[in-house]
């Protein structure tokens, strides 16, 4: 999984102290004091995302929520780790085979397009964004990052559950939808996404969008 933690870095947005414009679908949408989806999380009141941003860092992810995007990222909360089974600080120490199956589960969950329950301001549905997949009466099936086995399609529904193609019983509850990153959205989830324990296909060195 070397070259997918490669070309997750090449994306890579700088996070200096200049406030970025909001480009969701690479439609202009205000300002916001945040760089990105990895500092959205880490300002949270509650602490809720310390594992996820540590397996993020661990396994060299963070840099998929980090880039230009449009990105959704799925993001389960500490809690949803804890049931999982999955334990990261940034003192953690992963072995090779730890360390690319936690990355294939980070990059289960992240996809390359703007995901929402509700539309953004100013929605035309005759116009709709580029990139947008809005959720509202009919599940949205959308692709993970993840390029290598099967069930790369998430399927996200109008009850606000996701889940991933090939295990569609295993759903994962939306707790706090539609929360705004300047590159892209972040969607609360309980439960984490676990993707199939062995890659089908060799891993690809094939950049996944939007990091090319």
């Amino acid at each position: 999984m070397t070259a997918l933690v490669l070309c997750l870095t090449s994306g890579a947005m700088a996070c200096g102290g200049v406030s970025p414009t909001v480009n969701t679908s690479g439609d202009p949408k205000g300002e916001s004091s945040f760089a990105n989806i990895a500092e959205v999380l880490a300002a949270d009141t509650a602490g809720r995302f310390t594992t996820l941003l540590a397996c993020a860092e661990l396994t060299g992810a963070g840099a998929a929520i980090t880039g230009t995007g449009p990105v959704t990222l799925f993001a389960p909360t500490n809690a949803a780790f804890a049931k999982a089974g999955v334990s990261c600080t940034k003192d953690t120490k992963l072995s090779d085979a730890q360390s690319a199956a936690l990355l294939r589960t980070l990059a289960q969950h992240v996809t390359d397009v703007d995901v929402r329950f509700s539309p953004p301001a100013g929605y035309d549905e005759k116009k709709p964004p580029r990139g947008l997949e809005l959720v509202t009466t009919r599940p949205v099936t959308v692709d993970s990052i993840l390029l290598d086995a099967p069930g790369t399609a998430l399927v996200v529904a109008p009850d606000k559950s996701v889940s991933t193609v090939d295990a569609p019983a295993k759903k994962a509850k939306v707790v706090e939808a539609d929360i705004q990153a300047p590159n892209g959205m972040i969607q609360v989830i309980d439960a984490v996404l676990i993707p199939p324990s062995k890659p089908v296909y060799p891993p690809t060195t094939v950049p996944p969008k939007p990091f090319e």
